[in-house]
């Protein structure tokens, strides 16, 4: 079998949004070395110095695009008929980085843009925003356009439970894939070169006919893949209604962990644990204030949470349901809740009724990337509903994780299982590189208020 791509899955599916990063590189470069030629090759600080302040500045100004929203549309029909998106997310992060990020570089660095380039920032902001979206667009469309056109088939050796569950899956995360049921008796017959491979069920399963016909598939160079590295691949989860009786889940799933990388994201967590406390302090303090003019009752709001091995430590959070909102019992949250105050709506939108939580993350019990600690009323029933739910709680749970930044915020069972499926992934691939990824992503849910309400989405 193919394992070309099996250790960094994640980035299968992100070579588009890589794709736009060099382009915008490309362009940005060409532009720039056109409008300040002279301070490119005669600068007095040096060609080199100014080569890597560029380089510098430049993934700053990505940073900003990425949490913006720049290079995730992946629909050309988003750009035909939402035009004003597209304008948005060309002239948004280009605001933010020359108004805001440059005077906070100017302030604290040396490596300010319009101090290298000496410009003014009216200049800047026209030279990133105007001029890369007429010479981008085209550019754009046509590689949406390439991407878009492509429909990959895969055939499905099982039996119809499998079929049905990867046509489930798949169906709100890939779009362009169709599946085609086969048996060994009739596989013979296809022509597999013309499909993306084979996805089979766990090799245990099959007879040793079945065994050497997956063979003689695999050595002609077609893709043969398991179900559950073709959703790890794919779809970037791991469904755990495949992994019951699968050895990968007791060999695999912590394998990548080490402890090296732990004691830095311990280090990570508190350092940026205390940074936003400091940061959110305003907003908190009038957030408060709010709160008490609303309706006079509790600024906070405690629960408990199972955290690490079974771990039961409660949550601070600024209240955002009415007082005594759960006096019959605890239950799911749903879209329109009537039990959250209008603050509360707000608080939730913004996340900034989360940031208490933070002092859970400095004291251990939990960290800034996880899957989200969930309430013990609920495991208790998750448990029994949905297999391996249990396994969640073999790292520290998080403010935020995989789950909450691919799928939007869970009431149900059903929500619940799929969203499992994609801590099971980080459980599986957690790695600082990752971390970082579902915390940009955060940011950006954050920045666009997306994210906080059942059904919404992401």
């Amino acid at each position: 079998m193919n394992n070309h791509t099996r250790n960094i899955p994640w980035l299968k599916s992100r070579k588009q949004i890589i794709l736009f990063i060099f382009i915008d590189f490309f362009f940005l470069t060409i532009v720039n070395s056109i409008f300040f030629k002279e301070i490119f090759l005669n600068n007095k600080n040096g060609h080199f110095e100014t080569i890597i302040n560029y380089l510098l500045y430049y993934l700053a100004w990505t940073c900003v695009a990425y949490i913006t929203g720049r290079y995730h549309f992946y629909q050309t029909k988003l750009l035909i008929n939402n035009f004003y998106y597209y304008f948005f997310i060309i002239f948004c992060p280009s605001f933010l980085f020359v108004f805001i990020i440059d005077p906070f570089l100017n302030i604290f660095t040396s490596l300010a843009i319009t101090e290298i380039l000496k410009v003014s920032r009216i200049q800047l902001f026209l030279n990133f925003s105007i001029i890369t979206f007429f010479i981008q667009l085209p550019f754009r469309i046509l590689i949406l356009n390439f991407f878009n056109s492509k429909k990959s088939k895969w055939f499905v050796l099982s039996d119809k439970v499998l079929f049905n569950d990867l046509k489930k899956w798949s169906k709100n995360n890939l779009k362009k894939i169709s599946f085609y049921l086969i048996d060994s008796e009739n596989i013979k017959n296809l022509d597999l070169q013309k499909t993306e491979g084979l996805v089979i069920n766990e090799l245990s399963s099959f007879k040793k006919n079945d065994l050497n016909l997956i063979n003689q598939i695999s050595e002609k160079g077609i893709e043969v893949i398991d179900s559950v590295n073709w959703c790890e691949i794919n779809m970037q989860k791991l469904p755990s209604k495949l992994l019951i009786n699968n050895q990968y889940l007791d060999k695999n799933l912590l394998s990548k962990h080490n402890g090296v990388e732990l004691r830095i994201k311990r280090i990570g967590d508190i350092s940026l644990a205390l940074l936003i406390s400091i940061l959110s302090l305003p907003f908190v303090l009038l957030a408060l204030i709010l709160i008490k003019l609303e309706d006079n009752g509790p600024l906070f709001y405690q629960q408990e949470r199972v955290g690490k091995d079974g771990k039961i430590f409660k949550i601070t959070k600024l209240r955002t349901m009415k007082p005594n909102s759960e006096s019959n019992g605890a239950e799911w949250s749903k879209k329109g809740d009537h039990r959250v105050t209008r603050i509360g709506q707000i608080l939730r939108k913004t996340r900034i009724d989360e940031i208490p939580q933070l002092i859970s993350i400095i004291s251990g019990d939990m960290s800034l990337i996880g899957p989200r600690p969930e309430r013990l009323f609920f495991i208790k029933i998750l448990e029994k509903e949905i297999p391996l739910f249990s396994k969640r709680t073999l790292i520290r749970p998080g403010l935020s994780g995989w789950a909450q930044v691919n799928y939007p915020y869970g009431a149900s069972v059903e929500d619940s299982e799929i969203k499992l499926s994609y801590d099971l992934f980080y459980i599986r691939h957690f790695s600082i590189f990752l971390d970082f990824l579902i915390l940009f992503k955060t940011i950006k849910l954050v920045f666009n208020l997306k994210g906080s309400n059942p059904g919404e989405e992401i």
